[in-house]
């Protein structure tokens, strides 16, 4: 499975990476540095999954995500966030689950194997 992360935080990026090279074996992660990047990526590549960060776009721009999941319906996506407020952005953009920062990285290491295994659920926290 291909996946592509978009986080801020270049250290958070690459502990991501190493989370997921060393947990999900036979997936290939790639990180986007900044929107321009990102949307490249998106477009060029035939991404499977895209954990993205709330924040990523401006801080404070729910709509971004909104967008992107009817731009690319056919990717499954995975929005990380630090509260119940952005939770709930993410179940309104109809995103495919939502990862709390504050939770272990086994959730989020679950969550891509369920996606590995076809299930989905925004819920799920």
């Amino acid at each position: 499975m291909k996946i592509l992360l978009a986080i801020k935080d270049r250290l958070v990026r690459s502990a991501l990476k190493s989370l997921i090279r060393f947990n999900c074996t036979d997936d290939i992660a790639m990180d986007a540095a900044d929107h321009l990047n990102f949307l490249e990526q998106l477009r060029n590549n035939k991404n499977d999954l895209v954990i993205l960060e709330r924040e990523f776009f401006f801080d404070d721009n729910p709509e971004m995500i909104i967008l992107l999941k009817k731009a690319y319906p056919e990717i499954n996506f995975i929005v990380t966030g630090i509260n119940r407020e952005s939770q709930r952005e993410a179940i309104d953009a109809k995103m495919d689950a939502f990862y709390m920062q504050s939770d272990s990285p086994e959730r989020l290491v679950e969550l891509i194997n369920g996606f590995r295994r076809g299930k989905k659920s925004v819920s799920d926290n």
